[in-house]
């Protein structure tokens, strides 16, 4: 059986049994240094009774409602459990489509419903978590 618990929230696919497994993410400050983009980096580790889980697409979404935002990748768990999305040149000092990454104050990583393990995929259920973000230019 494979369950999350992301900010809090959990969810489990098999009966009765509790969840073990956690996806947590940690507060995120990017600073631009005044240059007219940033890099995005952010990391979610997902563990099981302690052990990492590798194997996981994890989703990543910067914003959150009202705030708007959108999802801007997904990066698989390695051998430590822990999923690391880069984006080059991602982050703006002015917003971009609607997007002011400096209004942003959250993100979030969740399991993607897209998993490379098929017993992965098959067994996981979604709940979103968040962290605090801010991004200044």
């Amino acid at each position: 059986m494979v369950a999350l618990a992301l900010g809090g929230a959990a969810c489990t696919t098999g009966g009765g049994d509790e969840c073990d497994t956690a996806v947590t993410v940690e507060p995120v400050v990017i600073r631009g240094g005044g240059a007219p983009t940033a890099d995005l980096d952010l990391q979610a580790r997902a563990v099981d009774g302690g052990k990492p889980v590798a194997g996981l697409v994890l989703e990543f979404r910067l914003g959150w409602p009202p705030e708007g935002g959108a999802v801007v990748g997904s990066a698989d768990t390695g051998a430590d459990g822990v999923a690391r999305l880069h984006v080059d040149d991602y982050l703006r000092a002015t917003p971009v489509q609607g997007m002011d990454f400096t209004a942003m104050g959250r993100y979030q990583a969740e399991v993607s419903a897209f998993q490379t393990s098929e017993e992965v995929g098959r067994s996981v259920c979604v709940r979103g978590g968040q962290a605090s973000f801010r991004y200044e230019p």
